[in-house]
């Protein structure tokens, strides 16, 4: 084993369990969440304590993905144009410029 750290901080080579089964307290790896440990039987996941701290602090964050971010992105670079987000004039109307062609007239109306 690798990057394991008594309380202490002293380097750890192996994980030794107790007569009763139990492991001492660790640090693992950093920004490992689940370590598998091997005691002569099935393989056993062992996670980290402060997954539900670390999972609180990331619903908290107001973007923790950066998709709100993106998304406004995306949103602002159709603004103001066809087939995109219209954005009004001062007369509260969408200017021609800003909408599509239409299919069903191709020349103007003659009189």
């Amino acid at each position: 084993m690798t990057d394991l750290l008594a309380l202490d901080g002293a380097p750890m080579t192996q994980l030794v369990a107790d007569a009763s089964g139990m492991l001492p307290a660790f640090y693992g790896p950093e920004g490992v969440t689940r370590l598998y440990a091997d005691f002569g039987g099935a393989r056993v996941a062992l996670v980290a304590v402060d997954t539900a701290d670390r999972l609180s602090e990331h619903q908290a964050a107001a973007d923790p993905h950066g998709s709100t971010a993106a998304a406004i992105e995306a949103i602002q670079a159709r603004m103001g144009r066809p087939l995109g987000f219209a954005q009004l004039d001062e007369n509260g109307k969408v200017p021609a410029s800003q909408l599509p062609p239409c299919p069903c007239q191709t020349q103007p109306p003659t009189a």
